[in-house]
């Protein structure tokens, strides 16, 4: 028998194996031909109320055979008494197992005593009795949860056990200690009020009375807790939790970052200080901060802010969109403070009066504010900021539109661009676009890439910086194109077609000249290097070679901004399109499918070859000759047709992953085939062999083939596994039991044996 252990997290799975080590002990291999008892499991304290107790001897005790054992045979004593199902699990180990009805009690201390009587075939017998106790898991806290406040000093606390216990014990071993002296005796009450059992596995506590306001607490365990099963009591001793009571209620003032991040504190009672380095970012959120939770609505109400937050509107209310959560299903701990931060942003370059009266606010615990607010703070200008969504345009050459740009407090934008017309290109030309002034307004001004080009068409790329200068390197990029043309790319392996149409009319464009060449982004080549060209016919299509021809190693294929890309580059008279085949043109092609199942697949040159294999027969036994043939096919745009003739090597690796045959240089026949034959050992290891075939002209390799190859002899054992239950929660500990065994009886020893537990998602479905 192979036991292995693991706990399940909601994490992942632990494994740890334990195996019984019967075989392998000094002691079990010792020449001493005294019987004597090695260990009893389980041993020691706290350890899990399982199903089975195991006695473990220094040599064979028993045959292999009927391995099953009547109680009056045994003469082992267990207090208290289990109802044990004795069995041999091999010849030196004897189990007490148990079902899920019978299994051990929690809590519980047994005893076991030995007694002289088990003999080997050859006499031997204990030569006194063996005593030995443990312990099953005793009562403990494992989990805690605040549920709320009533009161500055009355939390109610939700705590779970390991095993249900007693109401009376709870109250007995748990209690609050506040200033690590005195102590404060707890009201516990179930979870559930129709619960009426007085054994829960989870109970509320709370002060008898309210504790003191501003007051370290601790919630602490101490031995005595009562299971439902045992009478073995907890023997825990900590600190459940650490934590305060809540202080008196104040306001403690108003929080603002300023335009350069840094964070701003503002008094009741302060002067009111007009600085720059005193002003809030009127773009970021302002808090008002407590020394205990407020509810949302209550400061809504007590709260006189002037400007007010709507903006003098009565149809609108700012504060709604606040969350109404009151903070108290969560420890409190000193020091800790409670904000609420405004609705709205603020005007920017104002004054903001902020009043709260004396006891014109409450906290959650109903105290009223004893100390009025009265401060005054300012808002600083907008940042300088833009806001650019379209790094890739095409604007229609006969409508007036313009590719616009977000703009806040920008006094100008400056370019730094390249042309493309049909005149060729120009690089390294530089602009400056004035923008018009509104203070602390965020408006959309157009970026005039028409007026760069001086022609009714052209291709316009670069980048952009501010003044004021951000430090913005991520979004400046432009790729502005002024086309009567709409175009689409459909780039194949083995062709690329090109459709032209007119923006206007959607009609399509004849004899556009079309040319594919790779260029970067940045600046325009003088002079690219052509890979094809083509003019497209009356249905506006033209076709060029494919990726085999174009890009046969993808080297194009490219994310990085600075490296080169294939461009499709499309005239007629003076008019110009220009198209990158790279994710920015992409179209993807899952929207082109309802059910997501088209997609875009580009392969490197022979990425299109496929390989079948078969032989003479299904399985082979070790010492068979293989006989074994391949086929070899690449596709062309339409169907099959001959690979190359090669070279080409072939591999046989067996199931451990050794290559265990190679045909260093083979040619196909002209038929795209290869037929050979491998010679099996006798010895050869049983399970699939693979086939790997190899290419000399690329790097990509094809498994044609994998063979079966197997002993043929039944096997002459069974292996069953089993669990200790059937749901399992996060934190459980799992016990796996494999068993092997003879067909004819008996246990099937010493064999390799591997668990693996695998964790898989699953609907949860109640009962009908």
């Amino acid at each position: 028998m192979f036991r292995v252990l693991f706990s399940l997290f909601l994490s992942g799975l632990l494994a740890m194996q334990a195996a019984w080590a019967a075989f392998d002990s000094a002691d079990f291999n010792h020449a001493d031909k005294s019987l004597k008892l090695l260990r009893i499991t389980p041993n020691g304290r706290d350890v899990p109320a399982g199903r089975q107790m195991l006695f473990q001897f220094n040599q064979p005790v028993v045959p292999v055979g009927k391995m099953e054992r009547d109680a009056q045979e045994i003469p082992i004593t267990i207090v208290p008494k289990l109802d044990c199902q004795w069995r041999w699990l091999n010849t030196s180990a004897l189990a007490c197992q148990l079902s899920d009805k019978t299994r051990m009690k929690k809590a519980t201390r047994y005893r076991v005593i030995v007694q002289p009587g088990i003999k080997t075939e050859a006499g031997a017998t204990l030569d006194k009795a063996t005593q030995h106790s443990f312990i099953t898991q005793r009562p403990k806290v494992s989990y805690k949860r605040f549920i709320k406040w009533t009161a500055p000093g009355m939390p109610y606390i939700r705590v779970s056990f390991n095993q249900p216990v007693h109401q009376e014990s709870v109250a007995k071993a748990l209690y609050l200690r506040s200033n690590g002296r005195y102590v404060h005796k707890l009201r516990v009450v179930p979870q559930n009020k129709k619960k009426t059992a007085v054994f829960q596995r989870v109970w509320i506590v709370n002060p008898e009375q309210e504790l003191p306001e501003n007051t370290p607490l601790s919630l602490r365990v101490q031995p005595g807790l009562l299971g439902n099963e045992g009478s073995e009591i907890g023997v825990e001793k900590r600190d459940i939790v650490n934590f305060d009571s809540f202080p008196t209620f104040a306001f403690l003032g108003v929080h603002c970052t300023d335009n350069r991040d840094n964070n701003l504190h503002f008094l009741s009672g302060q002067a009111l200080n007009l600085s720059i380095e005193r002003r809030c970012d009127p773009q970021r959120r302002v808090t008002l901060e407590f020394s205990t939770p407020v509810a949302v609505d209550d400061l809504k109400a007590a709260l006189k802010l002037t400007p007010d937050l709507a903006g003098g509107r009565k149809d609108y209310d700012p504060w709604t969109r606040l969350y109404r959560g009151n903070q108290l299903d969560r420890a409190h701990h000193a020091g800790r403070t409670y904000r609420i931060r405004l609705p709205e942003l603020l005007k920017a370059w104002d004054v903001y009066h902020l009043q709260l009266v004396e006891n014109g606010l409450k906290d959650v615990f109903n105290r009223p504010l004893k100390q009025a607010a009265d401060l005054q703070f300012a808002t600083n200008h907008r940042r300088p900021d833009y806001h650019f969504e379209h790094e890739t345009a095409v604007l229609e050459s006969a409508v007036d539109s313009h590719v616009p740009i977000v703009v806040t407090n920008l006094e100008r934008l400056d370019l730094d661009y390249s042309l493309l017309t049909v005149q060729g290109p120009q690089n390294r030309r530089h602009v400056s676009q004035p923008v018009n002034q509104a203070q602390d307004i965020a408006f959309r001004t157009p970026l005039d890439f028409r007026a760069l080009i001086p022609a009714q068409s052209g291709v316009v790329q670069g980048r952009f910086t501010t003044s004021p200068p951000l430090e913005r390197e991520w979004d400046n990029r432009f790729f502005t194109q002024v086309t009567p043309f709409a175009m689409e790319v459909k780039a194949g392996y083995h062709n690329t077609l090109v459709w032209v149409t007119d923006l206007a009319t959607g009609l399509p464009v004849a004899d556009v000249d079309i040319s594919i060449y790779p260029d970067t982004y940045g600046t325009f080549a003088e002079n690219p290097a052509i890979l094809a060209q083509a003019r497209t016919d009356k249905k506006g299509i033209a076709m060029l070679p494919g990726n085999v021809t174009l890009d046969p190693q993808l080297q194009y294929r490219v994310y990085d901004y600075n490296k080169p890309r294939l461009f499709v580059h499309a005239r007629k008279a003076d008019a110009v399109a220009l198209l990158a085949m790279d994710y920015r043109f992409g179209v993807d092609m899952y929207e082109l499918s309802s059910d997501y199942s088209v997609s875009a697949y580009s392969r490197e040159q022979y990425g299109h070859i496929h390989t079948w294999g078969t032989t003479a027969q299904g399985v082979y036994r070790a010492g068979d000759s293989i006989q074994y043939k391949l086929l070899v096919r690449d596709q062309s745009n339409t169907a099959f047709v001959a690979p190359p003739s090669g070279p080409y090597s072939l591999e046989i690796s067996d199931p451990t992953g050794k290559k265990v045959h190679e045909v260093k240089s083979l040619t196909l026949s002209e038929f795209g085939s290869f037929a050979g034959e491998y010679k099996l050992p006798k010895t050869a290891a049983v399970g699939w062999y693979d086939f790997i075939l190899k290419a000399k002209f690329t790097e990509q390799s094809w498994s044609p083939l994998r063979v079966l190859v197997s002993d043929f002899t039944p096997s002459p054992f069974r292996v069953q596994t089993t669990l200790n239950g059937q749901l399992f929660k996060a934190g459980d500990s799992v016990a796996v039991e494999t068993r092997a065994s003879l067909h004819a009886g008996g246990p099937y020893v010493d064999a390799h044996s591997q668990v693996y537990a695998k964790l898989n998602q699953d609907w949860l479905e109640p009962e009908k």
